[in-house]
């Protein structure tokens, strides 16, 4: 027994015994972030408040094109501390035209909503919905608990228009506030 990883988080129980953490929940100050990564970045598993320094990274959905009053393909956000995706973390996307949902489907009625990592890591998924007119928007995604950790996505409006989805375009825009 002394050699498995229980909880899959990275540390054997006998480590996980001689760290003081909980051999069957793989992050045991709910952090975000998995024991197993906390003792390989070097922060303590054990304080909530000791946590790695996060960056924000865009998995997909930046330099779309999108057509007036339709939605855009997923924008996708992980946030990471060194190596290892974050699970559970609250993203704040606010958007400076348009309109952003959580589904597809709607309800659009805002520029801002918050956005989970989910429990397994795989990242923060947003909609924007285009304005009426052309216009170049940024959506900027920033870490609830880190806001110096911020990625921007940059998209295009078009007016006018009867095709759906234009092909995605090239860019990237990180950046990080000091």
């Amino acid at each position: 027994d002394a050699a498995q990883d229980f909880d899959n988080d990275g540390l054997t129980n006998l480590q996980e015994f001689q760290v003081g953490t909980h051999p069957r929940h793989p992050d045991t100050d709910g952090d975000g972030i998995t024991d197993g990564a906390e003792v390989a970045l070097g922060t303590n598993p054990l304080d909530k408040l000791s946590v790695a320094t996060v960056s924000l990274q865009i998995v997909s959905g930046n330099g779309q094109t999108v057509i007036r009053d339709r939605v855009s393909k997923v924008l996708h956000v992980v946030a990471m501390a060194g190596s290892f995706r974050i699970r559970n973390r609250p993203i704040t996307f606010t958007a400076s035209e348009g309109y952003l949902a959580l589904a597809q489907d709607g309800p659009w009625d805002t520029q801002t909503v918050v956005a989970d990592t989910r429990a397994n890591g795989s990242g923060a998924k947003i909609f924007w919905r285009a304005p009426a007119g052309n216009a170049e928007v940024t959506i900027t995604a920033v870490d609830a608990t880190q806001p110096e950790a911020c990625v921007t996505l940059n998209a295009k409006s078009l007016a006018g228009s009867d095709r759906k989805d234009l092909p995605l375009l090239p860019g990237l825009d990180n950046c990080y506030f000091g």
